[in-house]
């Protein structure tokens, strides 16, 4: 018993290795995203009916051009491979990716958050107060925070939310309500059409989109394939 169990384990540090070194699995092109391309996983993600979102999931949504495509989807102008990542906060897995992303060897990566609103009422909120927090230029900090703790859907959740990211209250509690975190989460829902993501977290690494929790030697190839069509 103890010579199959090594074995085993001597098996599955071999299929490991081969995968690290192999290269990414088939992908196919995205009509509605020219230049990029889907990577089939097999990894799950939380999802909704995108029908809830306001999105026809029975028709292909229009090709965005590729300039305005590349504005909305990498905003963090900043040197390395461009990655943009769809998640909710109440999606269990998204944590677990975003580490993944943050502790990945090999080239420097450009990290976009995207607030991806699926998963009900507690997560439009969350989101609200995030877009609204980088109206005053602090979102990928209440990002983080939201994701370590438990926000209350309340106007009094979200004075505490800015407090403890010293923003001012009042112009936050403001914004959420306002035309420029609407339009931001209205685009998000139209990026992820365009990709055909069905729920989070869902990432696009240079040039191939994800959905699910992929793994880190995945996620290190497709760095490592280049910035892609926004950047290449």
């Amino acid at each position: 018993m103890l010579g199959a169990a090594a074995l085993g384990l001597a098996a599955l540090a071999g299929w490991g290795a081969w995968r690290d070194r192999a290269g990414p699995p088939p992908t196919r092109p995205i009509p509605t995203a020219p230049g990029f391309r889907r990577l089939d996983t097999g990894a799950s993600a939380s999802g909704a009916d995108l029908l809830t979102l306001g999105l026809d999931a029975g028709k292909p949504p229009e090709p965005m051009p590729r300039e305005a495509l590349c504005a909305a989807l990498f905003r963090e102008d900043v040197p390395g491979v461009p990655v943009a990542v769809f998640t909710d906060y109440r999606c269990p897995t998204c944590p677990a990716l975003a580490s993944r992303l943050r502790g990945l060897g090999g080239p420097a990566l450009s990290i976009t958050w995207h607030e991806w609103p699926i998963l009900g009422p507690t997560s439009v909120f969350s989101a609200k107060v995030a877009l609204a927090a980088g109206l005053q230029g602090r979102h990928d900090e209440m990002h983080a925070h939201l994701t370590r703790r438990f926000l209350r859907p309340s106007e009094a959740g979200a004075r505490e939310a800015a407090e403890a990211m010293r923003l001012d209250a009042e112009r936050l509690v403001a914004d959420m309500q306002g035309p420029a975190v609407a339009a931001r989460i209205a685009e998000t829902a139209r990026l992820a059409a365009l990709f055909g993501f069905r729920g989070t977290p869902s990432a696009v690494v240079g040039a191939t989109a994800t959905e699910g929790l992929v793994d880190a030697g995945t996620l290190r190839r497709l760095a490592e394939a280049g910035a892609g069509p926004c950047r290449g």
